[in-house]
């Protein structure tokens, strides 16, 4: 029964990092994603300011340079920024606190079975539980 709550308590640890990975990953694409319209934004300005300095600018070169909406796209990016922060920052805990837990778990089931006469099996058992552990954290 212990075998089977160690195995879903490592899965769930597992899935946490899965989770922290994925968010990192979504937090990166959001950065470039942002860097990105920043960067439309100020080409954008830029042209239009020389289109306010130049009337005769080619209508056509000014809409090349110009996306539709891009200060609303660049606030609706940055909340996302924000959300992914607080989560990124909410699953690092997460995962911290569960990795000392699981370790602490394992550590007080290896000095238990030290403590027991005649269980060799069990105590490599979980040595190579604390080694698969130390290996997935």
């Amino acid at each position: 029964m212990e075998n089977s709550w160690y195995a879903e308590s490592i899965t769930r640890f597992q899935s946490s990092i899965y989770l922290l990975d994925d968010c990192n990953d979504m937090l990166s694409n959001a950065t470039k994603d942002h860097d990105r319209l920043k960067t439309i934004l100020s080409v954008q300005k830029h042209f239009e300011l020389k289109a306010d300095k130049n009337p005769a600018m080619d209508e056509n070169i000014l809409s090349r340079f110009v996306e539709p909406d891009v200060e609303a796209k660049l606030s609706k990016i940055e909340a996302l920024l924000a959300d992914l922060e607080q989560s990124r920052d909410r699953l690092k805990e997460e995962v911290n606190t569960k990795r000392e837990k699981y370790r602490q778990v394992v550590i007080q089931n290896l000095a238990n079975s030290t403590e027991l006469e005649g269980s060799g099996e069990e105590k490599d058992r979980l040595r190579v539980l604390l080694q698969k552990y130390e290996e997935n954290v």
